[in-house]
């Protein structure tokens, strides 16, 4: 496992999912990509996911009232660990595909008051980094089979780079996992250690 310490003697732990989490507990949970896509059609490794996630994981919050677990990932399979949580408990979801199928506002909560995050049908999701047309040509290239990615029942299809995050139903702010006092357990695929911003 990898520790960062801060100097107000909060940390941050990084893991792979499937590792052993004795004696470890966190504020924030953050679990990105669980799954690759080509594990995503095995059994085995979507079961050993789930298991992990509900007989490991799960309860390895430091307070079960405060603490949030977060899922950052695209769906790969109707029984992926997206589907897997959401069958045993209500979650909120969060799905921005790289290109939007409809208009949507997409509501967060902000020191300053809610705010709506406005995005119109066919609009890309970051065109600084992927404009529409480069989203596009990927679409033509690959077709649209593989560009909108496996039809997940009950859930919209996703395209390129679309991000489902998921949290616990309790009212914790995202931005909260950035301060130094807080203990964070990120987790992710091996090799994709990685921080991120945290945004609300």
């Amino acid at each position: 496992m990898q520790e960062f310490i801060t100097t107000r003697q909060g940390y941050r732990t990084a893991t792979s999912t499937g590792r052993v989490l004795t004696g470890r507990g966190a504020d924030f949970i953050l679990i990105d990509d669980p799954l690759k896509p080509d594990e995503a059609v095995s059994d085995v490794q979507r079961k050993a996911t789930n298991e992990w996630y509900s007989n490991a994981l799960y309860s390895r919050l430091n307070d079960k009232r405060s603490g949030a677990i977060v899922i950052i990932m695209q769906r790969l399979h109707e029984d992926d660990l997206v589907g897997h949580v959401l069958a045993q408990e209500p979650w909120e979801l969060v799905c921005s595909p790289a290109i939007a199928e409809a208009e949507r506002c997409t509501r967060s909560r902000r020191s300053g008051g809610p705010r709506c995050f406005t995005r119109r049908q066919s609009e890309a999701l970051h065109p600084a980094r992927e404009a529409l047309d480069t989203l596009e040509r990927i679409r033509r290239t690959i077709g649209e089979y593989n560009f909108a990615g496996p039809s997940v029942p009950g859930t919209r299809r996703n395209v390129p780079n679309a991000a489902i995050a998921l949290s616990m139903p309790r009212t914790v702010s995202l931005r909260a996992a950035s301060r130094a006092s807080g203990a964070a357990l990120a987790l992710g695929r091996a090799g994709q250690r990685r921080a991120r911003p945290a945004r609300t």
